[in-house]
């Protein structure tokens, strides 16, 4: 019986990975512009903001019900080269993706960023 459990929870937290991967979500900025996550076999996410314009490169994680996109940040070239690294958290339900918080790292630390993700940064499932 524990071995049919573990193959169970196994099965489950397999498919929730493998949900993802080579999927496309995208999140309505404005009429002609969208941000992108592009999820990839290995954990890999292509994280696309249409505002900049850029693609910052990462991992992610599920945990149940919870997506985590882990990402470097090397997109200000103002910076001299400075690179920084930011978390953000998703509930996933179905097709969508809500925005729960974002963290920045800081002295090897996860903090949460003053600014966070608008309650109506959702990403929908567009394959």
């Amino acid at each position: 019986m524990k071995y049919l459990v573990f193959i169970i929870l196994l099965g489950s937290y397999l498919f929730k990975s493998d949900y993802l991967s080579n999927s496309i979500w995208t999140c309505k900025i404005s009429q002609h512009a969208s941000d992108t996550l592009r999820f990839k076999p290995n954990q890999q996410v292509d994280d696309y903001d249409c505002e900049i314009p850029y693609t910052f490169h990462g991992s992610y994680l599920v945990r149940k019900d919870i997506v985590i996109i882990t990402a470097k940040d090397d997109s200000h070239s103002e910076d001299n080269g400075k690179v920084s690294y930011y978390r953000q958290t998703f509930k996933i339900n179905k097709n969508i993706l809500y925005p729960l918080f974002n963290e920045s790292l800081i002295h090897n630390k996860w903090v949460k960023s003053t600014m966070q993700m608008e309650p109506g940064y959702i990403f929908k499932r567009i394959k």
